[in-house]
């Protein structure tokens, strides 16, 4: 799959491409596409083009969630990331982990 290629490279802009790519294709609507996109480009360092992917989504599952989430908490928006968890419909122990592990990591708990 060209996404794996993009995660194994880490080139932001070669995932660039294969997401045009994905916007005129019929997987545009796919969700385990646009959650792997996030993923992939979280993996670039590409948090503004993650984020994107997910607030453009016109479904979310629990992954979809979860991965905003623990983008988030990597990149240290630990309070962006507490505000889409508490609008996340079912956070599951993934979910949890995600935000204990990012306060962790930077030292927020108080």
């Amino acid at each position: 799959m060209l996404l794996d290629s993009c995660l194994r490279s880490r080139s932001a802009r070669e995932t660039r491409r294969v997401h045009a790519r994905i916007l005129n294709s019929q997987f545009l609507k796919e969700i385990f596409i646009q959650n792997r996109l996030i993923n992939v480009y979280e993996k670039c360092d590409c948090l503004d083009d993650a984020r994107k992917v997910f607030d453009r989504m016109p479904q979310r599952n629990t992954f979809s969630w979860n991965s905003i989430i623990t983008v988030l908490t990597k990149s240290g928006f630990l309070d962006e990331a507490a505000r889409i968890f508490g609008s996340m419909p079912d956070p599951d122990r993934c979910s949890w982990n995600s935000m204990v592990s990012g306060f962790a990591q930077h030292d927020r708990f108080e």
